[in-house]
């Protein structure tokens, strides 16, 4: 659902909710989109992403047993936030520059485990090993962009991505935001060209100075 879109001020969102008819599983899905369009010039939106799993059932771990593996599964809760801010600035029609910062967290929280038999079923589980999962990164991609020809421009790219994995959760959206700011970052610029070469045009042209 969003608002009319031509407006200055748009919303949009969802809400979902399913029930899966095996261990108890249940899932949430809720998304908030507004978009603000200070004038022709400049704009900003933001897409804030919440998805939650309870009971969900997967793989979390192998291991070699003799000639053979011992598969084991848990039942998690699993918790997702993903944020995506952007705003982008057009100088004229040639020239324009954009930002997106994206901060992507994921936690999954075990409590049980089964181990998986030969038939595919969940059989009961002695195994003690921390399979949780905390999950974080944050990217940020700046580009600016100027067509100096028809089907020709030269792009200016900067990328930033911070990753943060660990097996110890960490309560709170904040926290986990501060934690991965202070994880090692990778940052990269790039230059790439596009021009546009009418080979027709050029050929007649060859053709005219050997005439």
């Amino acid at each position: 659902m969003r608002t009319d879109s031509r407006n200055q001020l748009s919303l949009g969102g969802y809400v979902g909710y399913t029930d899966f008819d095996f261990e108890g599983q249940e899932g949430l899905y809720l998304s908030f989109n507004p978009r603000f369009r200070v004038n022709n010039k400049l704009s900003f939106s933001t897409s804030l992403v919440y998805q939650a799993r309870a009971n969900d059932v997967g793989f979390a771990e192998k291991e070699k047993m003799d000639d053979d593996y011992l598969v084991t599964f848990g039942r998690r809760d699993i918790n997702t936030i993903s944020n995506i801010f952007r705003t982008k600035y057009t100088f004229n029609n040639r020239m324009d520059l954009s930002l997106r910062m994206r901060h992507y967290w994921s936690e999954a929280d075990y409590q049980e485990f089964y181990t998986l038999g030969d038939k595919g079923d969940l059989l009961d589980s002695d195994y003690d090993g921390n399979e949780n999962r905390n999950y974080n990164t944050f990217d940020v991609d700046m580009v600016y962009t100027y067509a100096f020809a028809p089907a020709s421009e030269i792009s200016i790219v900067w990328k930033n991505n911070i990753v943060r994995d660990e097996d110890v959760l960490q309560d709170g959206y904040i926290t986990n935001l501060e934690n991965t700011f202070t994880s090692p970052q990778s940052n990269s610029v790039s230059v790439r060209l596009l021009y546009f070469i009418d080979y027709s045009m050029m050929m007649k042209r060859i053709r005219r100075n050997h005439m």
